[in-house]
């Protein structure tokens, strides 16, 4: 009888040691399985790694847009024209602007007023104080061009449209018009098509240069906003105003003007189709009067 009992006992002894090793391993799984979904390259601390990384750099890039925009806003409402990349590269020196860090024409050049005031550039580079992880590069038309040296997708578009008959026309997807023919029978000569940059923002004007036009001779002008590279959007009057010549609105879109001078700038408001829509304005010039 005692000799059963110990067999027993020791029976019992040998199937907690087993449920002991199986438990162990078990366990060892599930921690390696844990630590492979904290740690690993698409781990929970990896992933809110690259999410607080590009959230701070999408913060750092709508500070530095913002900065454009109130500099475009700040030079067109006491000058009525947009800044050039040189007065931006004024206004975000480091010197006028305590939240830069610094501000260089090249990644290996030493930043100062002086390059600034006497020197031609097509781009400049530029750090925030508060995110000094990221250099920015700003092209010749104020728009970002790289972060860290990655280029930036502006949604570019370079399709023409071609307008060969009168009609009406909207500028989906399209950066240019190529007018082929008088786009409106007014019964005036035909002077010319101009069109603004493409994918100037909603929330800032545009400008329309007309060239090598004829001191004191009577012009007529249509013109209007269109939206580009998203839906359509129906030609529009946005507040239009002349620099360098008198002007009558006539009706919507349709303008008599005289210039004072060779060069006539026309400014379309801004609009309001989102801020992820670009537009541009368009004129068809004509000799004469309305």
């Amino acid at each position: 009888m005692k000799n059963v009992a110990l067999l027993r006992k020791k029976e019992i002894k040998g199937i907690t040691l087993i449920a002991l090793v199986i438990t162990i391993i078990i366990l060892l799984i599930l921690a390696g399985v844990t630590i492979a979904m904290l740690t690993g390259e698409n781990a929970i601390f990896n992933k809110a790694k690259k999410s607080e990384e590009e959230t701070r750099k999408q913060t750092a890039t709508e500070i530095l847009n913002l900065k454009i925009t109130n500099t475009q806003i700040a030079t067109y409402s006491k000058e009525k024209r947009m800044p050039t990349l040189k007065e931006l590269a004024i206004s975000l020196a480091p010197e006028n602007d305590e939240e830069i860090k610094s501000l260089t024409k090249a990644k290996t050049k030493t930043a100062s007023l002086d390059w600034i005031e006497n020197s031609e550039y097509d781009s400049i580079f530029t750090i925030l104080k508060e995110y000094p992880e990221y250099e920015f590069e700003i092209n010749s038309s104020l728009q970002l061009a790289s972060i860290n040296g990655e280029q930036v997708e502006n949604n570019t578009i370079t399709e023409t449209l071609k307008i060969t008959e009168n009609g009406k026309y909207n500028v989906k997807n399209y950066a240019k018009v190529d007018v082929a023919v008088p786009p409106i029978n007014t019964g005036l000569e035909f002077a010319g098509f101009y069109a603004s940059e493409y994918g100037i923002k909603n929330n800032i004007v545009a400008n329309v240069t007309i060239n090598n036009l004829e001191i004191g001779q009577p012009y007529c002008i249509i013109i209007g906003r269109a939206m580009t590279g998203g839906s359509n959007a129906d030609f529009v009057d946005r507040g239009t105003t002349f620099t360098n010549a008198t002007y009558k609105q006539i009706s919507a879109y349709k303008y008599n003007f005289t210039p004072t001078a060779q060069t006539v700038t026309v400014t379309q408001g801004s609009t309001d189709w989102g801020t992820s829509m670009g537009s541009c304005a368009y004129a068809f010039v004509f000799k004469g009067n309305f």
